[in-house]
C-alpha cells in the first residue's frame, strides 16, 4: 500500500542533491478506505485504485 498513489498533495525534492527524484506526499481519500470480497473470494481493496481513474458499475440480479 505504500507504493499506491493516491491524491497528490505536496511535491517536494527527494534530496538536497543534482538527482531529478522528486517525492511526493499523499493523502488517502477516506471513500477510498474499504474492503470487498470478490466472488471468487479474493479481496479488493480500495487504495489499489488510488490515483486510477475508476468507474463502479453495480449490478444486481434479479
Amino acid at each position: 500500500m505504500a507504493d499506491e498513489t493516491p491524491l497528490v498533495l505536496n511535491p517536494t525534492s527527494a534530496t538536497e542533491s543534482t538527482s531529478s527524484s522528486v517525492a511526493w506526499t499523499y493523502e488517502l481519500p477516506r471513500q477510498l478506505e474499504f474492503t470487498a470480497t470478490l466472488f471468487d473470494g479474493s479481496t479488493f481493496e480500495g487504495p489499489s485504485i488510488a490515483a486510477s481513474d475508476v468507474l463502479f458499475w453495480f449490478w444486481a440480479p434479479t
